[in-house]
């Protein structure tokens, strides 16, 4: 009996140039900047409004005429940007018909990242000018001046300005006092804070359990790579069913197609033709590595022989005019991840070539 004669000659090996890690870290970095630009980045102008007003005191003399009034209020300043707002001194004016009544400042402060700086003060507003108001329309309009940006200054300026209290600039035509003295407690600004920084907390934590999770599931989950044969080109086909024998010769492709978000090094391994269980052949697969989200292919040419062969079947199978074969391979190898996590991995090739003796062509290939 002779040996099993076979030819295996590697035709093509083509370097592959791993561009995909460059263009995933591209498209992520891309990604975090626009998310980062369109959010936390993104600048909003704070608003500053008057708050509940408690009034306290409100007379009016229609005769005169003339009006006074005290009541209590809060001067907020929202900032809803992903950073403090610091701002320097400003002037809340109180006016009737676009004459001032009353004037009261505003201390330079900060208000808090997307927190809510509030300001109590006590106000008392006089009106006894004759031909200005009537007793239908006493009210006092309100004109918040716009707060500046702050920028440092002096050391010793801001500690002086820190250490001032905030009083009324007294108009000609009346009295007015301002407070400084918050309407919420100290304890209770605290408690809200420690709240809301709590809040924070379990959002960020929350935001980076949900990209462990996907990352985990997506990115950082293994795949078994797939090895496959390629189409098939027949070069030689012949077949002697009376002997019986047969002989063979094609190209074909070897294809490790891996899905990882990584790199798949494999060790070299064979790729061996059966015939209900024989051998007929035999392929060698080259050390190399199939880059991140790619297919590496690799271009054979394959001799196959019949002449150890000694079952009692084929000459019935060649003469039905239809040879059928088998292909099996198992690659070794490892999957590397972010640069510094690998794990084995072991593919499985098994295919099964059909081949159409009366045309001498390939008539059907499966792979599982």
């Amino acid at each position: 009996m002779r040996l099993v004669s076979f030819d295996a000659q590697l035709i093509e090996n083509r370097p592959n140039y791993q561009i995909g890690p460059l263009v995933f870290s591209l498209c992520f970095g891309s990604w975090s900047l626009t998310v980062m630009s369109l959010t936390v980045m993104k600048v909003k102008t704070p608003k500053v409004r008057l708050g509940n007003i408690n009034v306290q005191e409100l007379n009016s003399v229609p005769a005169t005429p003339s009006f006074d009034t005290r009541f209590t209020t809060q001067i907020t300043v929202k900032n809803t940007n992903f950073g403090p707002f610091k701002y320097d001194a400003a002037i809340v004016t109180f006016l009737y018909h676009g004459a001032t009544l009353g004037q009261v400042s505003i201390p330079k402060s900060k208000a808090g990242m997307r927190s809510t700086k509030k300001a109590g003060m006590h106000l008392i507003c006089h009106q006894r000018r004759s031909n200005v108001c009537n007793a239908s329309d006493q009210i006092c309009e309100i004109n918040i001046s716009s707060l500046k940006t702050y920028t440092s200054t002096n050391h010793k300026k801001n500690m002086a300005e820190k250490n001032q209290q905030a009083y009324p600039l007294a108009p000609t035509n009346g009295y007015t006092r301002s407070d400084a003295e918050s309407l919420e407690s100290v304890d209770e600004l605290k408690r809200k804070k420690r709240i809301k920084l709590a809040i924070y907390i379990g959002i960020f934590v929350l935001f980076q359990i949900m990209v462990i999770t996907a990352m985990s599931l997506t990115v950082m989950k293994v795949k078994t790579p797939k090895v496959r044969l390629g189409n098939i080109n027949v070069q030689e086909l012949n077949s002697v069913p009376a002997s019986p024998s047969f002989d063979t010769k094609f190209t074909t492709q070897i294809r490790v197609k891996n899905t990882n978000f990584g790199p798949y090094k494999f060790d070299a391994a064979i790729v061996t033709f059966l015939y209900q269980g024989a051998t007929v052949g035999q392929v060698s697969i080259p050390k190399s590595k199939a880059g991140m989200l790619s297919t590496k292919k690799i271009d054979v040419e394959v001799n196959l022989s019949s002449s150890a062969l000694s079952s009692s079947n084929l000459g019935s199978e060649l003469s039905s005019g239809v040879l059928t074969l088998n292909s099996t391979a198992k690659l070794a190898g490892k999957v590397e991840l972010m640069f510094i996590m690998k794990k084995k991995k072991s593919s499985t090739m098994d295919c099964t070539i059909a081949f159409d003796l009366s045309s001498k062509t390939l008539k059907s290939l499966q792979c599982k």
